[in-house]
Formats: C-alpha cells, structure tokens, sequence
C-alpha cells in the first residue's frame, strides 16, 4: 500500500470529498477507484514527490455498476448526504462538492462501467441515450488500482500509473482533437515512471537490460518499462486498440504533437519517449 507523504498532504477540500465519497460508496458496497487527474496528483505528487504538472480542482471515480437504477442510487444517496449538489449547467454524472449558493463547488465526475455497459465497452448516457462514452480498459484498470492511504487512517482506492496510461492513451482519442491534456499527461507518466518507485526494478534484474538498451537513460528506460507494465495489465481487445492508434500515421504524430505541447514540461523528445514505449508494449 502506498502512503501519502507527510511533506506532501493533499489539501483540505480534497481531502474532505474523499473521506464522504470513500464512506459513501463503502456503505453502498459500490467498487471504485480514483480516475483522471487526481489519481495522477495522487500518485506522482502526494505519494513519489514528483512536481505537478496541470493544476486541476476535479475528481473523478470510476464506479463498477450493474444497471442505471444502481447509479441514480448512488447519486442520490450523495445527494442525500448533505456534502454534494447539482451543478446548475451539469449533465447527470457531475456533482459538485462544497457547493455554493450560486451553484459552484468543486466538481465531481462519476463514470459507470461493468454490467451497466451496452455494448460492452460503451456506456449510454440517459435519459436518450445519444451520448456515448467509450470505458474500454477500466476493467483492466479497476484490476489493478491501488490503495493509498491520503491521511492516516484513510485508505482509497487509485488507478495505477500503467492503468492511467491505457486510460489516458484511449481517451485522447475521444478528446484529443479538441483537447491535448491526455496526451500531455500520458507524456509526463511515460517520463516520470521510473522516479515513481520504479528505480530498484530498473537496477536490478531485467530491468538491466532495459537500462542498457536505452543508453542507460534510466527515464527512457522507464518509458519502456510502462510500456511491458501496460502490456500486462492489458486484455487483448484494449491491446489491440492501444496498437491501432500507434499504428495509425495521422494519429501518432498528432499524438506526439499534443504530448509535446506541456507548457510546464516542454520538450522535443516526445517521439522517443513514445517509440520506447510502444517498444515496452510489443516486447
């Protein structure tokens, strides 16, 4: 289990939304885990110290549901607690935690996935059902979130670094013409990953090889190291779609371009960071 580190508490608001969702769902009997950019604040700054990168204020879960009556429930009960409102200009998964008169707080996102999935992979918003929202690799992901322990005594569950790179690499697709923050974040996990507790794998083992293949750049080599992580963690469907954008000419430099757009880690080393990832990935 990772720990929160002392010199690097998450702050009060944050950490007071996660103790009444954390109790609430727990009560509920409902499986989640922490998604988005929180989990990755999370991780790379509260638990490893890595600086952060985009400053966000939203949180979101991931909530393994069997229908859509289930998650009205869930919704209501959070409601119902006194701690959540409705945003005034909201769709039906965003609360708002701390909520003001004017109908502002800090937003929070619920993301359905499991047997509420039709198709599979796919959820349908309601009440038409015309928003589509693609949940392929949040299985894997759920698989493979961590506890973490924000504040002693609180333990919450969170997307792994390698379960936040498939989920992050998928959802650009969705986003990524109009958005790059996924690709940006994608990007700092493929830097970052071998600081982020992974150093002893990468000077013991196997991981030499990594290390020696890279010229001995224990950071590229991390890149590569997520990549086998999320070849690991992947089912063969989720694979198969990680492998189709890399493959795709257009979309892998658009990729690249967005992932090199971070305005507090600029670089021009993108296209190697992901070469030695997908090279983790197919390895």
């Amino acid at each position: 289990m990772h720990k929160v580190r002392p010199d690097r508490p998450l702050d009060s608001v944050h950490l007071d939304a996660l103790r009444h969702l954390n109790t609430i769902f727990r009560a509920q009997g409902t499986d989640y885990f922490i998604i988005g950019a929180t989990a990755r604040d999370i991780l790379l700054n509260h638990v490893f110290g890595i600086p952060p990168t985009r400053v966000t204020v939203d949180i979101d879960f991931a909530i393994a549901l069997a229908n859509w009556d289930e998650f009205r429930r869930i919704r209501k009960t959070l409601l119902d607690s006194g701690h959540f409102g409705e945003p005034r200009a909201g769709s039906i998964h965003s609360l708002v935690f701390e909520q003001d008169n004017a109908g502002f707080g800090y937003p929070i996102d619920l993301i359905p996935f499991g047997q509420i999935e039709d198709p599979p992979r796919n959820i349908a918003w309601p009440p038409d059902q015309q928003i589509i929202m693609h949940v392929g690799g949040y299985h894997e992901a759920a698989a493979a979130a961590e506890s973490v322990e924000v504040a002693p005594g609180d333990i919450v569950k969170v997307c792994s670094l390698p379960g936040l790179a498939i989920l992050k690499l998928l959802a650009w697709t969705e986003r990524g013409l109009a958005d790059p923050g996924d690709a940006q974040d994608f990007y700092v996990l493929l830097k970052e990953y071998a600081n982020a507790g992974n150093l002893d794998r990468l000077y013991a083992g196997d991981g030499m090889a990594l290390l020696a293949d890279t010229g001995f750049d224990p950071d590229l080599a991390g890149a590569r190291l997520i990549g086998q992580d999320c070849r690991q963690l992947a089912g063969r469907q989720t694979l198969d779609n990680l492998h189709a954008i890399l493959r795709d000419a257009a979309l892998r430099d658009r990729l690249i371009l967005h992932m090199g757009s971070s305005r507090t880690r600029p670089g021009n080393d993108a296209a190697i960071y992901l070469d030695s990832f997908e090279r983790g990935l197919i390895s």
